[in-house]
């Protein structure tokens, strides 16, 4: 599975259970994976700006930010779902 598989899974969750909802769970999928937290901050960047907004009620860069490192703060599940060594990064990331 890749990244962009997560990232597509969650824009999908967005829509049927919120994008907060699927933003803690997008975020729990890349700790779980083993990705390093800075990497996983562009990915959230990234569903942020693709997740539907709702007029003034956006999802903010922040908002998605602040869900990864509550996130980060806790122990992965175990055991991971998705390897990080199997997730592979969209081309438009250099790291």
């Amino acid at each position: 599975m890749t990244a962009a598989d997560l990232r597509e899974k969650a824009l999908a969750k967005a829509n049927a259970e919120g994008r907060h909802t699927a933003g803690v769970w997008y975020a729990c999928q890349l700790r779980d994976s083993g990705m390093p937290e800075a990497e996983a901050e562009l990915l959230m960047r990234d569903y942020a700006a693709a997740v539907p907004q709702h007029g003034r009620d956006p999802y903010t860069a922040g908002e998605a930010l602040g869900t990864l490192k509550s996130i980060y703060k806790t122990p992965p599940r175990d055991p991971a779902p998705v390897s990080y060594t199997h997730l592979t990064l969209p081309t438009i990331y250099s790291v």
